[in-house]
């Protein structure tokens, strides 16, 4: 089973030690560049054990205009829905209610682990 994980989750799975759960629970772990860049940021919470973590995971792309709707929401969120299209993942790991909404109307499955 592929997920494909946004930057809050990350960091928030990071900051109480849970990363490894992802491995437990899915095959294969993918992040776009975006977030990559946005969650490995100097000084950022958990910022070295996520470049650690995520170095082999990530996915360039170029985003493409087949979302709907995704102007509303953030270059992390939309490359994440955008990956998870191209890869045909299985699940899309997302917070922010925006980013949710969005996905809903891509007909993108998720999972929340924190609901902003």
């Amino acid at each position: 089973m592929v997920i494909i994980a946004d930057a809050s989750p990350l960091i928030s799975l990071a900051i109480c030690d849970c990363l490894h759960i992802l491995a437990l629970l899915f095959d294969d772990v993918k992040v776009s560049r975006s977030v990559y860049d946005e969650v490995t940021i100097p000084n950022k919470p958990k910022s070295e054990e996520l470049k650690h973590f995520l170095q082999k995971m990530v996915i360039d792309l170029t985003v493409d205009n087949y979302i709907i709707g995704g102007s509303s929401i953030d270059e992390g969120e939309l490359s994440s829905i955008a990956l998870y299209k191209q890869l045909q993942a299985n699940y899309l790991l997302i917070d922010e209610k925006a980013g949710r909404r969005i996905a809903k109307l891509n007909r993108v499955k998720i999972i929340v682990i924190c609901k902003n």
